[in-house]
Parts: C-alpha cells; structure tokens; sequence
C-alpha cells in the first residue's frame, strides 16, 4: 500500500511511512554491536548516527542478509568486522543493491586476499576516524550521485520518452503547473505544510542537526535565499531531490511552496544570464556534471531523470565529483561518468541558471537547470587515458 502526504493525514504519519525520502541505507554487522558496556562501540554507533538517519545495526550474519535479501529498492553501504568479513562478504557482494563494502578490524593484513577477490570493498580499516571519513564520503558520492540521474531504477521511474508528447512529459508538465500556481494567500500554509513534512521525517534524528535546520528555516527563510538552501547540506536538498526522483504527486505538492520559489528564482536569473548571451554574442555554453555509474547502467544509458540538475563550468570539479583517482572510481562495476551539457542560447530549451554567487560552495562555479528541461543524448565514448566515460548531453526544447 502506498501511502501519500496530504494536508489532512500528515500529522498521522509516521517515519516509516515517509518512504520516498529512503535511497540508501548503512549497515553495521559486528557482533559486539549492542554491547553497550564497550565504550568504542557506542561511539562508532553515535558517529554512525550522525552520519545519517538510516543505520541499521546487527550482530548476527543471518539477521543482516535477511534484510538485504527483503531490501532491494536501496543502495546498501555495509562496515563488516573482520570476524564476519569472510562469511558474509561472499554473499553480499553477490546483491547488485550493495554499493560498498568496508572491513573494520585490528589487522588488516588477514583481510587482504578478500579485498583483492572482492571489487565492492573500498578497504580495511583499522582507526575508527578514517572509517567514519570514508563512509562520509560514500554517503555524499551517492547523494550528489543522485539529485541528477536515477537511471533504470524500476520503482522510481527512471526510464522515460524524452519527446514533448510523451506522456510522462505532459504528465509532469502538468505536474510542474499545478505546485507553481500558489496564490499568495495560500503561501503561510503550503509553508506550514512543508516544514512539518520534514520534522515529521526527521522526527528521529538523534543529532537534531536537521531539525535544528528545519526550525531555522521555518523562522528566517526568504525567497532571496533559495538558492542557498538548495546548494546547503541540509534538510531542503536531501528532501527536495527525493520528492522529485520519486515524483509522488502529493509528496511534491507538500513541497510547493520552496519549489514555487525555486523556479521563479531560475526563470528571472536566466532571464540576466539570456541578456548577457545576447550582449557578449555567446550563442551555446558547455556544463559538465560528475559521477559514478555501473557498467551496466552506462551500457543501457539511453534517457534522463526528470530533475532539477546541478551542473559545474569547470571540468576540473567534474572530475572531482567523478571520483578521478579515488578509490571508489576504479571498483570493478562503477565507472566514473561526465556529464557534457551543451546549452544553445538561440533556442528555448527552458530555464536554467549561474547559482554561484549565491551558493554555499561558490568554488563549484554551480549552474541549475528547471524540472522540465530535458536532454537529447548523443555519443557516449570511454577515455583511457583519464579512465572516464563522457556523456554528450544537449538540451531541447
């Protein structure tokens, strides 16, 4: 049964219910997991917690691939101790859902048969603060991952006609004109609605960083500063981009009134950044966007995710968001993906917008594109010597 946000059933709703916001989860397996005597492994689970809301803890083997087998609609992180790494290792990495796999342990040399077996370890660790930097890490790979495309994800709608008549265009155009048409005096209570769909799916957050985030919007937020939440690590981009991959109708509309702002703010930036175009004789601009993709979904890389996109000028920082000489991009099944995004000025392919002065990460050189704009892919070709695919994008109207 799917449940939806609506005005009159969001107070009735709990955590659980919210399930659109969900698209990885991290899994502890150690078996002195609850041993709440042992004061590392509290504050290994209290660091984990900070790291997200959604960790899960277990100390038997059986219990912990249950729960991958029943999950199969998310991207699993799991931190194996070494006592469990050569039982359970063999299995998990069997599942396509498990992203990574990392081994905290005392001695990392009994592990290293397995990591070099197995391509889904990212490594051995034995200091708990370098484990929790890279599990940092992974959680924000997959989170930049995917506020742009969710490719070929069967229960989030991922495949789709890019043609103006296709269905799934009209049907989100119309969508689309439904959460702008806000009247002003409708603009207090879409605010409520809002704020307190995102306190009711942070009602667990044992940091309370997020609801302090939520608390802070609810008093000070401004329509100039939309942009600034959206490139900020908090509550609005992780919520936001969900709702929209998801494209649960009543979920977006409880999200009406930031998305209302949102693309007013684009439509009026674009219009400056047109205006320019036109004064300094520039007719087409090239963005580039990084990420990590498996080869499976490179090879089958044939439509984009309806989204709002954040795209960089600079190929340098693409390549950074790409993973260029991390370990994550050379795994056996992820490739490092750019994104190159050709936007022609003469033709109205929709709004889009430079964010960078206004973004918390100015150094990015950030631009945004609309919900509907959508992208025609051309040649998709590997470069070895960087070790990167590069996807030909262009926008069309």
């Amino acid at each position: 049964m799917t449940h939806h946000l609506t005005r009159n059933s969001i107070n009735e709703l709990d955590l659980e219910q919210i399930t659109w916001c969900q698209n990885y989860t991290l899994i502890w397996l150690d078996k002195y997991v609850n041993n709440s005597n042992d004061n590392d492994v509290q504050l290994t689970k209290f660091l984990f917690d900070k790291l997200t809301d959604k960790v899960l803890f277990f100390d038997n083997v059986n219990d912990c691939n249950n729960y991958v087998k029943k999950t199969s609609n998310k991207k699993i992180i799991v931190v194996v101790s070494g006592a469990f790494a050569n039982i359970c290792i063999p299995k998990l990495h069997n599942f396509q859902h498990i992203h990574s796999i990392l081994i905290f342990c005392m001695q990392s040399y009994l592990y290293q048969s397995l990591k070099d077996q197995y391509s889904k370890i990212i490594d051995i660790f034995t200091d708990q603060k370098i484990l929790i930097k890279n599990v940092q890490e992974i959680i924000d790979m997959l989170e930049k991952e995917n506020d742009i495309f969710l490719i070929f994800n069967k229960s989030q709608k991922s495949l789709r006609d890019l043609t103006k008549e296709s269905p799934s265009f009209l049907r989100f155009q119309l969508l689309k004109d439904v959460l702008l048409n806000l009247e002003d005096t409708q603009l207090d209570e879409s605010k409520k609605e809002m704020v307190n769909t995102c306190k009711i799916f942070y009602q667990n957050d044992k940091t309370k960083n997020y609801l302090n985030d939520i608390e802070k919007f609810s008093c000070s937020y401004e329509s100039k500063d939309v942009f600034r939440w959206y490139t900020k690590d908090s509550f609005v981009y992780k919520l936001l981009n969900k709702a929209l991959r998801t494209e649960d109708p009543e979920a977006l509309y409880a999200f009406r009134y930031y998305i209302n702002d949102l693309c007013a703010k684009l439509k009026s930036e674009y219009q400056i950044l047109k205006e320019m175009s036109d004064e300094w004789g520039v007719e087409s601009l090239t963005l580039y966007r990084g990420l990590h993709l498996s080869k499976v979904e490179i090879k089958r890389l044939k439509q984009n995710k309806r989204n709002l996109i954040s795209t960089s000028l600079s190929k340098d920082t693409a390549k950074a968001f790409a993973g260029e000489g991390t370990k994550a991009s050379i795994r056996g099944d992820v490739e490092a993906v750019i994104y190159e995004i050709t936007v022609n000025f003469t033709i109205n392919a929709g709004y889009f917008a430079d964010i960078h002065a206004h973004s918390n990460i100015p150094g990015e050189q950030e631009y945004l594109f609309d919900l509907d704009v959508s992208f025609e892919i051309g040649d998709v070709s590997f470069n070895k010597d960087e070790q990167i695919t590069y996807v030909q994008l262009t926008a069309t109207n």
